[in-house]
């Protein structure tokens, strides 16, 4: 949730810094690039809820936390 929310902020300042400085905005200006973002959008958290984070093994008695992964 917190990826989605810093995506969020950080589209919304781009597109504000574009406006400001008078550059076009680096998108599609209809209604297919607003799918087009969308589409990428869902892709990308359809594939982090199916991935997911790595899951954390059983905490050793020092303390130290190992994570499966690659």
């Amino acid at each position: 949730m917190l990826k989605t929310f810093v995506g969020l902020i950080l589209a919304f300042a781009l597109g504000a810094a574009c406006r400001w400085i008078s550059i076009p905005v680096p998108a599609p200006n209809q209604l297919v690039g607003a799918l087009l973002v969308l589409s990428v959008t869902l892709g990308y958290l359809a594939a982090d809820r199916v991935i997911g984070p790595p899951v954390a093994k059983e905490t050793p008695p020092d303390g130290t936390v190992s994570v499966e992964g690659p």
